[in-house]
């Protein structure tokens, strides 16, 4: 994926900005001049692997309350510049920032901190939740994953979280089968929102 400009669309979202969100003009996230290669396999014992580039200097900007699609073709680099947002990666070059701070400067601790206002959901709710599991279990793994919460507040922001994306309380004990597609993205969307 190669891109050296962006233009962010706009589905804005009033009264949900983050506690610490940047001021007016700033930007939530920022990819600038990100470059990411892998290697390939080697193909003979003496001669060095070759490089394949995911991205080419992509930039991009998205703003407070905006929304930013990506279209591609598979290999395009979608899935890599989703893991260089979430600082899942760090990329070969150029910086990721995120409320003002360069993820890939930031110690473990801080990085952990601030995923609180940061969560992938994604496309295919059926792939990433887990059928073992139950719901409220599912919804509650990024609260645990930052900790900090007694089990009868974990408790009460999943059954909050539920409620806000049109689910019940109760359907915490349910499993992921029990439920449509549709609710099954919910289930996603509040695994995501949970830690806001």
């Amino acid at each position: 994926m190669s891109t050296k400009s962006s233009a962010p669309v706009s589905t804005a979202s009033p009264g949900h900005e983050l506690a610490s969100s940047p001021g007016a003009g700033e930007p939530l996230l920022e990819l600038a001049s990100v470059t990411q290669d892998y290697a390939l396999p080697r193909q003979t014992l003496f001669r060095r692997p070759g490089r394949i580039v995911a991205l080419d200097g992509v930039n991009l900007t998205v703003g407070p309350g905006r929304s930013l699609g990506i279209v591609g073709e598979s290999g395009a680099g979608k899935s890599t510049l989703a893991r260089l947002a979430m600082a899942l990666e760090r990329p070969a070059s150029g910086t990721v920032r995120f409320m003002g701070h360069d993820l890939n400067a930031l110690p473990h601790a801080a990085l952990r901190g601030l995923r609180r206002h940061f969560q992938m959901v994604f496309q295919d709710p059926n792939g990433s939740l887990d059928p073992r599991q139950r719901v409220g279990r599912i919804v509650a793994e990024p609260l645990r994953a930052v900790g900090g919460l007694s089990a009868e507040d974990e408790r009460e922001a999943i059954a909050a979280v539920l409620e806000s994306v049109g689910l019940h309380a109760a359907d915490r004990d349910k499993y992921p089968h029990e439920f449509s597609g549709g609710q099954r993205q919910r289930i996603a969307i509040a695994r995501a929102l949970i830690t806001r």
